[in-house]
C-alpha cells in the first residue's frame, strides 16, 4: 500500500519518502493530524495565510479529503507517520486523550525529522506531553486558540483578533506567535504548568455559557413562555450584557436585584425556581454568591444589605 494517496502526481511517495524538494530547503510545509473541527479550521485558515498543507491524516479519510479540496493539500496519507514525515510544521490536532498515543505511533513510523516543530492544539495540556517528537529531535510547542471552533463558515475569520496561547520550545514558541499574527491573532506565551487553570477559564466563559443560557430558558419556560422562544428573548439582553462588559469591565456591567441590594426579589426568585425548576436552585444561589461578591467589592451597596443577602444565600 503507497504511503500516500497523492492529489497532485508529481509528488507521489515512494517507499523511500517523498520524491519532492528535500525537507531542509522546504519552508511553511504543514501536516495536519487530525481532521476534525478544529483541524480542518486551521488547515483551511493557515492555507488562505499563505502557508502550503502538504498532507492531511484522519482516521476517517473522507475528512482527510473534503479538506484536501478545501486546503488544496498534495496528499492524503493513510498513517499519521507519513504525513508528519514530509512536512515541516506538524499540526497534532486529536482529541486530547489522543494527542500522546498519536505522537507516540508517528514517532515509531519515523514521522519526525530534527528540526521539526510539532504542535498539538489542546488548551490544557502542556506541550512536554509530546516527548516522543522532542526525543527525536523535533521543537514542540502547544497552540491552543481560544476560540469556539463550531460551525463550517468559511468566510468569517474565527482566528482574527482572538487569543493564541503558545508554550514550550523558545524555536517552537517563535514560529506558533509568527503563525498566530499570519492568522490575524494575537498570541500570548503561558506558563505549561498553568494550562489546566487556563483552559478551565475558557471553559466557564465558553461552554458554561451554553449552560447558563439553558438553564435560563429552562426558567422562562417555567412562566409560561415557550422554551423555544425563550433563547431568541433572551438574545439580545445577553448581547447588550457583553456590550456592557466590553465597555465598561466585567464587574461595573453587573446590574440586577443582587447589585441593587433587593431581597426580596431574590427571596422570590428562590422561592419561585424552588417550586418550578428545583433542580436549578443550586446553581442560582451559586451565581447569586459571586455576583453578591462582586457588588460588595465595587461598594454597589451598603454592608447591610450585603449581610442580608449573604444570608438569603446561605440559609437557603
Amino acid at each position: 500500500m503507497p504511503f500516500c494517496e497523492a492529489i497532485n502526481q508529481s509528488n507521489i511517495f515512494s517507499s523511500g519518502g517523498p520524491i519532492s524538494q528535500n525537507h531542509k530547503t522546504r519552508s511553511k510545509i504543514i501536516a495536519i493530524i487530525g481532521c476534525g473541527r478544529a483541524g480542518s479550521k486551521l488547515g483551511f485558515w493557515l492555507s488562505r495565510s499563505g502557508y502550503k498543507i502538504e498532507a492531511l491524516f484522519d482516521p476517517d479519510i473522507t475528512k482527510a479529503e473534503k479538506l484536501s479540496i478545501e486546503v488544496n493539500a498534495e496528499k492524503v496519507c493513510s498513517e499519521a507517520s507519513h504525513a508528519a514525515s514530509c512536512s515541516d510544521i506538524i499540526f497534532i490536532s486529536t482529541p486530547d486523550s489522543l494527542i500522546k498515543p498519536t505522537c507516540a505511533e508517528i514517532a515509531k513510523g519515523g514521522g519526525f525529522n530534527t528540526g521539526s516543530i510539532v504542535f498539538h492544539l489542546s488548551g490544557s495540556l502542556p506541550s512536554s506531553i509530546l516527548l516522543e517528537a522532542a526525543k527525536k529531535g523535533a521543537l514542540t510547542a502547544s497552540f491552543h486558540p481560544l476560540q469556539s471552533l463550531a460551525g463550517g463558515d468559511t468566510e468569517i475569520n474565527p482566528f482574527k483578533d482572538i487569543l493564541i496561547a503558545v508554550e514550550g520550545y523558545a524555536e517552537a514558541v517563535a514560529q506558533a506567535k509568527k503563525m498566530a499574527i499570519d492568522l490575524g491573532a494575537r498570541p500570548y506565551e503561558i506558563d505549561g504548568n498553568a494550562k489546566t487553570l487556563y483552559h478551565a477559564s475558557a471553559v466557564i466563559a465558553s461552554n458554561y455559557l451554553v449552560s447558563l443560557m439553558k438553564m435560563a430558558s429552562e426558567v422562562m419556560a417555567a412562566s409560561g413562555i415557550p422554551e423555544e422562544k425563550a433563547f431568541e428573548f433572551l438574545l439580545p439582553l445577553v448581547k447588550g450584557t457583553l456590550a456592557n462588559m466590553e465597555k465598561m469591565g466585567v464587574e461595573q456591567a453587573l446590574t440586577g436585584p443582587v447589585s441593587r441590594g433587593d431581597a426580596t426579589t431574590v427571596i422570590a426568585h428562590i422561592n419561585g425556581i424552588t417550586e418550578k425548576t428545583p433542580d436549578l436552585k443550586k446553581a442560582y444561589i451559586e451565581l447569586g454568591k459571586i455576583a453578591l461578591q462582586i457588588s460588595e467589592s465595587q461598594n454597589f451597596i451598603p454592608e447591610h444589605l450585603i449581610n442580608q443577602l449573604r444570608d438569603i444565600f446561605e440559609s437557603s
